[in-house]
């Protein structure tokens, strides 16, 4: 039986060399185009759901015809329009190319950072932070 995907990683800048270290990882996503985009995001728990800038719905070539217009909502209350497709992406952490996986992301206008949520992206990884030592770790829940 192969073993869990499992390994720990530095914070990494909010730019090339600086700003705020965070919780950032590449996942390569590939749509049903077949074209794969690696993505940096963040590790969000307190996303419900990953998100990412709508212009990605192009670079995957989802089909406009398909796409449901919806609402998000921010912990403040105020909300944003967001938009989804009845599409999985098939995703890989850049690194750990032997364990694929789907998200079912929203897609926001506007938005600059793409967000690895809970409900997709950590409902199938058990995840750590160690905000002291500005690293995290993560154990998929399945095999590879």
């Amino acid at each position: 039986m192969p073993p869990l995907v499992e390994f720990e990683l530095d914070y990494l800048p909010e730019f090339t060399n600086q700003g705020a270290r965070r919780p950032y990882l590449w996942l390569e996503l590939t749509g049903p185009n077949g074209a794969p985009q690696r993505v940096r995001g963040i590790v969000d728990t307190g996303a419900d759901r990953s998100s990412l800038p709508a212009w990605y719905a192009v670079a995957f070539g989802l089909d406009p015809a398909h796409v449901q217009a919806g609402q998000g909502r921010q912990v403040s209350g105020s909300t944003f329009p967001v938009f989804t497709w009845p599409v999985k992406i098939r995703a890989v952490v850049v690194g750990a190319l032997g364990y694929e996986f789907e998200l079912d992301p929203t897609y926001v206008p506007g938005a600059t950072q793409p967000l690895w949520g809970r409900k997709d992206f950590l409902a199938l990884w058990e995840f750590q932070l160690d905000e002291r030592g500005s690293k995290f770790s993560m154990r998929s829940h399945v095999q590879a």
